[in-house]
């Protein structure tokens, strides 16, 4: 099958996690003997001042003639989409028009929020569900309905529905693929290892503050804390020159895991409303005890599979770090939660998805 994939965010351009999971999907439907070609635009313009962030959002709900030109000339039996912020979110719609079978990825809560960050306890809640409602109304409009949506979990596809999108498509839940070693899985949580690492933002959002305070509750029995990635909090961080402590600042995808392997315990302490975030999986994958906030998708990601604290609170994530720590009878649903994450047992769910609405 001829699949053109479009995205705003792919390899070796790729910010986030959304990227690799594209990335993942393209490479394992190529190995399956799909032809596949991946159609991209960037948005540059998502750090730039409000008021020029909110015209090149009205603009960009409009499809893109230029990519829907090349991806029709391209002559696609389907058309797979992922987040589509600066590719024209009427683009997908206006090819669907013209004949061309679609399915859409989500990822994060984009639709509903163009900047894809909803954090728990947010200020101005009032202004903010108002301004939601118009949005999301605006980009209903301009998406209409994929042929089917994919969706990593059920809470996604739910929390899409309340605010009115994607009523009319036909969804399935197909867990992220995540590149999974066959060795090594088993918990570090006893074995030789650097202690508590985080991934991620270093801002107030991503929870770094809260981990902080509950690794500094600990007192004398805190173990070693590495921190990976950059943000408004670093500073003040790397102040502290506390000897335990360990600030990485961003770092290539392939040492992260590298220290995922070295670390016993990762924590994701976010107040952001996640989806389905791959460093829980990854940090899974490589032997990691992960604690996880109990926000959007990740306790349904999760499962039995590690521990999930309410998001901002500091006692219950000291609690459950001194009780992660101590524990002998560890989580158990490791393995049952990485064997839906496979690379050819996700994307072959895709596979079959795309074949059965072409």
């Amino acid at each position: 099958m001829r699949i053109a994939v479009l995205t705003n965010d792919y390899p070796p351009q790729s910010r986030g996690g959304a990227g690799i999971i594209a990335d993942l999907q393209v490479r394992e439907l190529r190995r399956r003997g799909h032809e596949v070609k991946v159609f991209t635009s960037i948005p540059e313009w998502t750090s730039k001042p409000p008021l020029v962030r909110l015209f090149r959002h009205l603009a960009d709900l409009k499809a893109d003639r230029k990519l829907c030109e090349d991806i029709y000339a391209w002559k696609p039996e389907m058309l797979l989409t992922h987040n589509l912020t600066g590719c024209g979110i009427g683009t997908p719609d206006a090819l669907k028009v013209a004949g061309i079978p679609w399915v859409h990825v989500l990822h994060d809560v984009q639709l509903v929020e163009p900047s894809g960050a909803i954090v728990t306890g947010e200020s101005f809640l009032l202004f903010r569900s108002l301004w939601r409602r118009i949005w999301s109304s605006l980009r209903r409009n301009a998406l209409g309905n994929p042929t089917a949506v994919v969706s990593p979990t059920q809470w996604l596809i739910d929390f899409h529905r309340r605010w009115g999108l994607l009523r009319s498509s036909k969804t399935v839940v197909i867990p992220n693929p995540v590149e999974i070693e066959d060795e090594g899985r088993g918990s570090r949580l006893h074995g030789n290892d650097k202690g508590i690492l985080f991934v991620g933002r270093l801002d107030v959002e991503k929870g770094i503050d809260v981990l902080m305070q509950a690794w500094e509750a600990l007192g004398d029995d805190a173990p070693p804390l590495s921190l990976v990635g950059d943000g408004k909090r670093r500073a003040a961080i790397e102040a502290r020159k506390d000897p335990r402590l360990t600030v990485y600042g961003p770092q290539p995808h392939g040492h992260v895991l590298e220290l995922m392997r070295s670390h016993a315990i990762l924590v994701v302490p976010s107040l952001l409303i996640e989806n389905q975030p791959t460093v829980i999986l990854e940090g899974l994958a490589s032997g990691c005890e992960v604690i996880a906030s109990d926000v959007g998708g990740i306790p349904e990601t999760l499962g039995d599979a590690g521990r999930i604290v309410r998001a901002g609170d500091t006692v219950a994530l000291m609690s459950a770090l001194v009780d992660t720590m101590a524990s002998k009878d560890l989580t158990t649903g490791r393995e049952g939660i990485l064997a839906r994450h496979r690379v050819d047992v996700s994307v072959g769910a895709l596979e079959s998805v795309l074949m059965s609405n072409r």
